[in-house]
């Protein structure tokens, strides 16, 4: 059970406090602080930059190739054909996994590799060449090239078998491709979220590739020397320092966004403990060590996952404080009371009925016009503040593309607009949440702390469609 707020917390919550400082008139003060936070980050942290090697796509990529996808719960598999900007989906296969299919041993390959010959007229595709082959990979990895990936940790019900762990995925996939007749080349293995920058950069010469759904990630280019040296020499390879002077980095973006801390609620607070240890946070930056733990303020701010649970316990503390429902908890929704129950679906409902409730969840509440007003509110309250925070975010890293010269210029029409790639249900079903970003981004423009408009654009099909681009790009 969720504890009820008492009165060491406040026996009169209010959700005034979510804008007490993090509102659109310090829209620069705080895309200044993650700015500086950024470029310390970029520099040397290996907990939330990480150098990758991926190349930036020409646009000029083309011709057709196998994709692998494997994300939390499902496998795909397409036939991909590019043709300089454009994309068509040949052939596309899904299949969901089940708990007993999240083993990753050899089999695992093997059952993959028989996937791809059971598709009908396959070979169709690729006449009597050499398949290649995309990977994405929705996991951590551990890579010295485009192409070669050492698997050392899973994540969301996967695990490793000894028969794979410190393998390199090119070669497990090879040999399974091998054993079924395939003759098949992996030439790309790629993250889900540095693909979304990959995709949405060929697709739509994105400068970003966002991800905001239960977390928040992004995947940027910066300049090769604003990473310090140990860091460089660690995570690039030798030869791809001396061919490239620009870096995809990958970004754990949750992580930054510490200083806040001493501007959350005591909602925040319920959450996670760390949000009231002001002191500890600003010595211990999460996007810097985790000497904290996984603590990450930027991502509880903004994703979908703790917009909804701030939601719930801003709810119940108001029915607690008796501001809603007349102090009466027992009608509340079923399950209401257990953490993270609150679906992205019922917030979206509230906030877009104006609090009229539609649901047929909520009429043993029985409402009244007051206690509508109150739920637009909380909901309109939570995601203004998460709007302010991940609209700064971006600009922040729009400003860091600017003052390192990564993004290119736009010759005389210098009022091109940012294209920022994103995928990520709160922002694709979300509508307001997402116009409310786009609010911040053109007050960032008009108060000129970035040099052009920023727009945000969904990437359909990006794991697919960024590593098969990988596939084609100059290595």
């Amino acid at each position: 059970m969720v504890p009820v707020l008492t009165p060491e917390f406040g026996s009169s919550p209010s959700i005034s406090d979510f804008a007490a400082f993090i509102n659109r008139s310090n829209v620069g003060a705080i895309t200044n602080n993650l700015y500086e936070s950024y470029k310390e980050a970029i520099y040397s942290s290996n907990v939330s930059m990480y150098c990758t090697n991926s190349s930036i796509p020409t646009g000029n990529e083309s011709g057709t190739c196998l994709v692998v996808e494997l994300g939390g719960s499902t496998l795909r598999i397409a036939v991909l054909r590019l043709d300089k900007r454009k994309y068509e989906n040949l052939l596309q296969r899904d299949w969901i996994l089940n708990e007993s299919d999240k083993l990753i041993d050899l089999s695992f390959f093997d059952r993959i590799a028989q996937k791809v010959m059971n598709i009908p007229n396959f070979r169709s595709y690729f006449g009597n060449n050499t398949i290649r082959v995309g990977i994405s990979w929705s996991f951590p990895l551990e890579q010295n090239s485009s192409s070669q990936a050492v698997l050392q940790t899973m994540g969301k019900g996967f695990r490793l078998s000894e028969s794979t762990y410190g393998q390199d995925l090119k070669t497990l996939f090879e040999n399974s491709f091998k054993l079924n007749g395939i003759d098949a080349a992996v030439e790309s293995i790629i993250n889900d979220s540095v693909a979304v920058f990959v995709a949405g950069n060929y697709l739509e010469s994105c400068v970003m590739g966002l991800v905001v759904g239960t977390g928040v990630n992004c995947s940027l280019v910066v300049d090769e020397q604003m990473i310090g040296l140990q860091k460089s020499q660690e995570q690039i390879r030798p030869s791809r320092r001396e061919k490239f002077e620009r870096v995809v980095l990958n970004s754990e973006l949750g992580f930054f966004g510490g200083f806040l801390c001493q501007h959350s609620t005591i909602w925040d607070s319920i959450v996670h403990e760390n949000w009231a240890l002001h002191h500890s946070v600003q010595m211990n930056q999460p996007h810097m060590t985790l000497a904290l733990g996984c603590f990450q303020p930027l991502e509880m701010m903004c994703s979908g996952r703790y917009i909804g649970e701030l939601t719930r316990l801003v709810i119940l503390s108001l029915i607690d404080s008796k501001q809603l429902f007349k102090g009466i908890r027992k009608n509340v929704l079923s399950g209401f009371d257990v953490p993270y129950s609150l679906s992205g679906r019922i917030v979206s409902e509230i906030y877009e009925s104006k609090g009229h409730l539609p649901h047929v969840l909520w009429a043993p509440l029985a409402p009244s016009q007051e206690d509508h007003q109150i739920l637009f509110e909380v909901v309109d309250s939570i995601i203004e503040r998460a709007s302010i925070v991940l609209g700064c975010a971006i600009i922040a890293l729009l400003k860091l593309n600017e003052s390192s010269a990564t993004i290119e210029p736009t010759g005389s029409d210098s009022c091109q607009s940012y294209q920022i790639g994103y995928v990520g249900s709160v922002l694709k079903f979300f509508k307001p949440y997402r116009e409310k970003v786009e609010m911040v981004l053109k007050l960032a423009s008009k108060l000129r702390i970035i040099n052009r408009p920023a727009s945000l654009i969904y990437i359909d099909d990006s794991n697919l469609v960024g590593a098969a681009v990988s596939v084609f790009t100059p290595k």
